[in-house]
């Protein structure tokens, strides 16, 4: 309990940490929303006017302290380009990026952890040699380009699904899915390679212990030795791999949301970046720092569960 009470301690500070990075940067960094939302034409009294009701002309620590204060209030801010709340305006998106994230890791570990059994069991023969020569390959490929050569092929050529198609949730959840099947895809195949790459290396590694001799010396079969002892140490490792995985594609895929044109928080990003929207920005870059610490630091804490020897 001490040890996931410190984690939890670690976790806090860190995001507070962030949240003081990210309002520094946008404090600093060169271009006005107020401008952008106003346009060009807009007179100094209407600039004037519009620093003024959103609170731009406090000083910086002033501003820090109420935009943290209302986050642990739950008021996300207002959007200076659109004159909205911010959370109305992240919630369709972000429901979009959260379900391609959960599509994307499904494909991952579904088939990433039974290939990779399968390629550790048939390591140094044709079959092994070849798929692994297969991975190496994909983990070069990026995945925009995956998922360029899928609209190419399976989108305009075979016409399996309709490119740059979307269709809301609230219409229909089933089409929904379907629409963001490919992305999902384009995201989770270089992700297999290296899961499965990784742990094929494991299970090598596992096979040279002791216990795993032992247990064969016993009269056990492979498959009892394989799924009775050596899969629940080689999976160890592999738990921090889907952990940095999840963390990551749960934090935006932004290129890949623009190749398959679906609306996402990552394109929304980008525009309110070039918009210098820092209501926006700010709470996207500060679920981004969230889910890649927490994801971390839940992993460190399953670790521990599996193996209570692990206290730092």
């Amino acid at each position: 309990m001490k040890y996931i009470l410190k984690r939890i301690g670690i976790m806090l500070l860190t995001l507070l940490l962030v949240s003081m990075l990210v309002f520094l940067v946008f404090s600093v960094i060169p271009g006005d929303g107020v401008l952008a939302r106003l346009g060009t034409d807009a007179t100094p009294e209407q600039v004037e006017a519009l620093r003024e009701s959103l609170g731009l002309n406090k000083p910086a620590p002033v501003r820090y302290m109420i935009w943290l204060t209302d986050l642990f209030k739950g008021d996300l801010g207002t959007s200076i380009s659109y004159g909205q709340p911010v959370a109305s305006l992240l919630a369709d998106k972000l429901e979009v990026t959260l379900w391609l994230a959960i599509l994307a890791f499904f494909f991952i570990v579904c088939v990433s952890l039974p290939l990779g059994i399968l390629v550790a069991r048939y390591a140094g023969k044709p079959l092994g040699r070849a798929v692994h020569l297969l991975l190496q390959i994909i983990m070069a490929i990026p995945p925009f380009f995956i998922g360029i050569l899928m609209v190419l092929v399976f989108g305009l050529v075979l016409k399996w699904f309709t490119p740059y198609s979307f269709v809301q949730p609230s219409q229909s959840f089933t089409g929904f899915l379907l629409c963001l099947i490919p992305a999902a895809l384009a995201i989770a195949i270089p992700k297999i390679a290296m899961v499965v790459r990784f742990l094929r290396g494991s299970v090598l590694a596992e096979e040279k212990k002791d216990y795993v001799r032992t247990a064969y010396s016993k009269g056990a079969d492979r498959n009892r030795v394989y799924f009775m002892h050596l899969l629940k140490n080689a999976l160890i490792p592999v738990i921090t791999i889907l952990g940095m995985m999840m963390a990551e594609i749960m934090a935006g895929s932004i290129v890949i949301e623009q190749v398959f044109n679906l609306p996402g928080l990552g394109r929304f990003l980008i525009t309110s970046i070039g918009n210098r929207d820092f209501p926006v920005v700010s709470i996207i870059m500060l679920y981004m720092a969230a889910i890649v610490v927490v994801l971390n630091n839940l992993v460190d804490i399953l670790y521990h569960v599996v193996d209570p020897r692990i206290t730092s």
